[in-house]
């Protein structure tokens, strides 16, 4: 996917393009089926944000950044309430590129300020001025080209917030704190990402672990199961806010640390 999008970067000004923003430093454009944001900031900072084929893909670039293409990059983008931890995949145009989430848009429309940080060291800090009106128009273009990302469509009337119960003090199971879960060097380099159901007792402790849907390796799903047996939990409380026991399900990432390139 990332050759296909790193050629859409270099074609934006193919002939069925469309321009459907270019104000306040944002540019929207489509081209080849896709739906292209992209903005450049002082100091050479550029971002864009692509939607393509019902999935959104956010890429950073500066001018002095020089990544090994194909290594993996790890940042954290951080909105006013929000943050992002995402893992990047450096391309041969310099180009970090993830795949995030549609919720992702949300919190770039409403939001000031993007700060971009690598590991604990800063690396941008950009003005979101005018972002709300080039999200606007990026959703037009998406809506146009049928580009649906997988969440709820916007209703034509919003709907009737559920009544809260003042009495109703029930919480769910949350993880408190996750024991260090460090790759198994037995995976031999394998990835994948594994979701398992927990039982959480009275003491905030994982008693029974499940997996539901496998990595497609037996020692990752193993691993995720032993860390979140290590780890702390909000214990998931009843109407009457007494703690009980509880099921929840979460999700665990693998990636191989030899194919990630850590900060200086």
């Amino acid at each position: 996917m990332s050759a296909t999008i790193a050629l859409f970067l270099m074609q934006a000004s193919a002939t069925d393009t469309k321009v459907y923003h270019n104000a306040a430093g944002f540019s929207v454009i489509s081209s080849n089926s896709s739906c292209f944001l992209s903005t450049e900031y002082v100091f050479g900072v550029e971002t864009y944000i692509l939607a393509k084929e019902n999935e959104i893909y956010f890429t950073l670039k500066k001018s002095d950044w020089k990544p090994v293409s194909g290594k993996r990059y790890k940042f954290k983008i951080e909105f006013s309430e929000e943050y992002y931890d995402i893992t990047t995949i450096a391309m041969e145009n310099g180009n970090f590129l993830t795949s995030l989430h549609a919720d992702f848009l949300e919190s770039y429309a409403k939001s000031r300020r993007l700060d971009v940080s690598w590991g604990s060291k800063p690396i941008a800090s950009l003005n979101l001025s005018g972002s709300s009106k080039a999200i606007a128009a990026l959703r037009l273009c998406m809506h146009d080209l049928g580009i649906n990302p997988t969440t709820p469509p916007i209703q034509s009337a919003p709907l009737a917030a559920p009544a809260v119960d003042p009495f109703d003090r029930s919480e769910v199971a949350r993880i408190r704190y996750y024991g260090e879960n460090i790759y198994p060097r037995e995976a031999n380099g394998a990835e994948g990402i594994v979701r398992v159901a927990v039982k959480v007792g009275l003491n905030g402790r994982a008693f029974d672990c499940k997996v539901i849907k496998t990595s497609g390796n037996t020692i990752l799903d193993s691993t995720a199961c032993k860390g979140l047996q290590r780890s702390s939990f909000y214990v998931a409380r009843d109407r009457a806010g007494q703690p009980i026991e509880s099921v929840m399900e979460t999700t665990v990432r693998f990636e191989d640390p030899a194919k990630t390139v850590e900060p200086d």
